[in-house]
Order: C-alpha cells, then structure tokens, then sequence
C-alpha cells in the first residue's frame, strides 16, 4: 500500500505594501488632488452665495467710482444696486432668474479646482522645509513663549508661500472669474464691471467667458497685463491661507487629520477658513474693486 503524504503549503507571505503611507515623491500630489476635489464640491455648494458677495464689492466700487463716495449714482439701475449679500440673491433672482446666481459658475469650478490643487501642492512640497525651521526655532528656543511664537510664524509663512504661489498662477483666472460674475445677464458692451462686459452670451458659458477674456485683454492696450492688474491685493491675500492653516494647525493641538474624526475635520476647517476671511475681507473688497473697475 502506498502512503501518499500531505505537505500542508505554506502560507503565503502578506502583502508588504498594506499599510504603508505614501511616499514623500507621492504626497504632494495625493494632497492636491484631495484639496481640488474638495474645492470643486465647496464651489458647487455654496456658488450663488459668491456671486452675490463679488456683486455688492463690484456695485459699491461703480457707486465710489461715480460719486465720489458709497451712495448710489443717479445712473445706476435699481438692478445692480445692491446693499447687502441677501439684498443681492433677492435681486439676482428677481431681474435675472435662478440662473444668475450660477453666473460664471464653469470658469469658477474650474478657478477653484485649479488653485486647491495648486495650493495642496505647493504646501505639501514646502511642507519638510518648514517643518525643519520649525524644529530648528523650537530647538534653539526651548519651551518658552518666545520660542513657541516663532514656531506659529513659521506656520504662517509656510501657508502665506504656497498662497503667493497659488495666486500668481491663477491670478488671470481669477479676474475672468470676477468679471463673469459680474456681468449680469443680458448685459450689453462695457468694461466688464457691474455694468455689464463683453457682448457674448449671459449665463457664464463658452461664448460669455472667451468675450470677457477678449475685453479684458483689449481694455487700455494693456494685453496681458491687465489680467495681472490686482497683483497687489492677491499677493496681499497670501495672509488668507496663512491664517488659515495656522487656525487649523493650532486647533488641531499636534493631532494628525488620522487622529480626527469627519466632523471634527470639518468644523475644524469651517472655524479656520471662517477666522481667514473675516481678518482678510477688507483686501478681498480692494481685489474685487481692482479687478471689476478696469
């Protein structure tokens, strides 16, 4: 009789890539893509109230413009004067239709992906160099609170260095976007302002977008520069995302986004970007100014 013996196989080795964290190569591009699927869902969600808040900035710097002061100009028509956020939804809506709150909104979603990706990217590049300043004033300092606000500056330059880089790169965008949304629908040739730009299209699509592009590149002979012409409020507003990121790492008290749940990443990122734009509104109203005035 033949015995046949049964070898039990070996168990086969696990897999040696589970659970391993991306590399550092990897990272930045993990991080950017996550920051513009996200931009990309915010835009969407809360667009209408974008629109309304650049269309009182625009109204208000028509009626400087043309009275000297903030009061509303004999030539401006009851549609495009707006005294608040809420005043203008009810109005965009009255003279414009639901569609107008949704004004420009392709270029915007594009805008919004493109500078979340950006501004990931570059945070997460920057992100080792920053981390070795950091430790090196931590170091240097000890533990005291001298040493502990220099620690937070850090923080800040490191958002304030990937917003600079993130705003020189989507800065023509940017003014495309301002005057799209500011156009208003129907509106006939003009310089793009609250009054009215371009003469394409009303509802922000191809047509509307490639003629306020062709206005702004044609306003004063200035070509390309004019798509810059904010430059200084942009660069200004680096303190946005500075702040930003200082609020969440602050918040966060040396926690990694591992340790937290959804909703405290949430209200995290709520609280902080609120903070951020409460202490840089001044310079978005000077933004919008610049870039809808001409």
């Amino acid at each position: 009789m033949t015995v046949t013996s049964t070898v039990a196989p070996s168990p086969r080795a696990p897999p040696t890539n589970l659970g391993r964290r991306p590399s550092n190569a990897t990272m930045p591009v993990i991080e950017a893509v996550s920051g513009a699927v996200g931009g990309l869902v915010s835009t969407a969600m809360v667009y209408p109230f974008e629109v309304a808040r650049t269309r009182v900035c625009a109204s208000a710097a028509k009626r400087t413009a043309a009275t000297g002061h903030a009061e509303d100009s004999d030539d401006e028509e009851e549609s495009e004067r707006y005294s608040s956020v809420a005043d203008a939804l009810v109005k965009i809506v009255r003279y414009e239709g639901v569609a107008g709150l949704y004004m420009g909104l392709i270029p915007s979603a594009a805008k919004s992906t493109l500078s979340n990706f950006i501004f990931y990217f570059w945070y997460s590049t920057f992100k080792g160099a920053f981390q070795r300043a950091r430790g090196a004033v931590e170091a240097r300092g000890g533990s005291g609170a001298g040493a502990a606000f220099m620690a937070k500056l850090v923080e800040l330059l490191h958002g304030m260095a990937a917003g600079a880089c993130t705003g020189l790169m989507i800065m023509p965008l940017d003014m495309v976007v301002t005057r799209v949304q500011t156009r208003g629908k129907g509106k006939g040739k003009g310089k793009g302002s609250a009054s009215g730009s371009g003469d394409g299209g009303s509802d922000g699509g191809g047509n509307a977008t490639l003629s306020v592009i062709k206005s702004i590149y044609e306003e004063g002979g200035g070509g390309l520069r004019n798509f810059f012409a904010s430059i200084e409020p942009t660069l200004a507003l680096t303190t946005n995302p500075g702040i930003n990121m200082l609020a969440q790492e602050s918040m966060r008290a040396g926690r990694d986004k591992a340790d937290l749940s959804a909703a405290q990443i949430m209200w995290i990122g709520l609280a902080s970007k609120a903070l951020a734009s409460f202490s840089t509104y001044p310079l978005v109203v000077a933004k919008v100014r610049m870039q809808t005035m001409g």
